[in-house]
């Protein structure tokens, strides 16, 4: 069985390339109340109308998807992290 620090990198990865699956892997079921998918496609709009509209700030895609990745990996070795998520 992979050790918690390992289900964090992939956490982290899954949450880096697709917002909200790496909650999901992790066991979360609600990010920001709700489903991680759900949570996913918002983020993908948000990410859009930034880089698409908003140009000059694409970095800002890049930097919540690195900002989500490292939420996971701290829920996963057992710490709080920033994104308020619920596993029931």
């Amino acid at each position: 069985m992979p050790s918690p620090s390992e289900n964090g990198v992939l956490g982290a990865i899954l949450n880096f390339l697709l917002p909200g699956l790496g909650y999901w892997y992790l066991g979360y079921r609600k990010v920001f109340g709700i489903h991680p998918v759900l949570f996913l496609i918002v983020i993908w709009i948000v990410e859009g109308v930034t880089v698409f509209w908003i140009s000059p700030l694409y970095a800002l895609a890049f930097f919540i998807s690195l900002f989500l990745a490292y939420d996971a990996y701290l829920k996963a070795i057992g710490k709080p992290g920033w994104v308020r998520a619920e596993k029931n």
